[in-house]
């Protein structure tokens, strides 16, 4: 998720005028995420605390056990932000006021989309796009280098890409990028091949 920041950061965004994240979140971890924008913003600490989020929500992907007992209800309130005390002194103080704020209101269990909705808001300002490249095997280096070359030339922004493997897709490449998808798989391409023999 660190990658995803990366232009923001670089553009060192600080604030916006209107002090409003770039898209609308509905849900609980999406309105938490929201009012630590607006924060951020009005105190011009927009990539400070975007780093700190950035941080977080990396201890949190990586650790599915912090996850789980911060969404352990039989677990007190103390007890939960005691496990979040090493990341305290390091971060900004509005990062740790948006901990404890979710605390209080027995949300800790949603921490891990907040932080991800809050990368997400800095992502669209930096104008990053996701981008997901299936191949059938691993990609040497210079091959990724060649994909990302491709890709950059088709828009404008930076790019996170991602790779995967699937060997089911037999050779060639499956790319999500946004709402697009490019299906240029051997697999696809023997499927339409049979679809037109059995025409005939």
């Amino acid at each position: 998720m660190i990658g995803l920041l990366r232009n923001a950061f670089r553009m060192g965004v600080k604030s916006v005028p209107s002090h409003k994240p770039p898209m609308a979140a509905d849900s609980p971890a999406g309105r938490y995420a929201s009012a630590l924008f607006s924060s951020a913003s009005q105190k011009e600490s927009l990539d400070v605390v975007g780093e700190d989020i950035a941080q977080l929500h990396k201890i949190l992907e990586q650790s599915p056990g912090i996850r789980e007992f911060l969404n352990n209800a039989s677990f007190k309130k103390q007890s939960k932000l005691e496990s979040l005390e090493p990341i305290k002194e390091s971060c900004h103080e509005l990062t740790w006021s948006f901990i404890v704020a979710m605390a209080d209101n027995g949300r800790l269990g949603e921490l891990h989309k907040a932080a991800e909705k809050y990368s997400e808001f800095l992502k669209v300002l930096g104008k990053e796009e996701d981008v997901r490249v299936i191949s059938h095997r691993n990609l040497t280096d210079e091959e990724k280098a060649r994909v990302k070359d491709s890709l950059g030339k088709r828009g404008e922004g930076a790019l996170t890409i991602t790779y995967e493997v699937d060997p089911a897709i037999m050779g060639g490449l499956q790319i999500f990028r946004g709402s697009t998808f490019m299906d240029c798989s051997l697999r696809s391409r023997l499927e339409r091949i049979q679809g037109e023999l059995a025409k005939n």
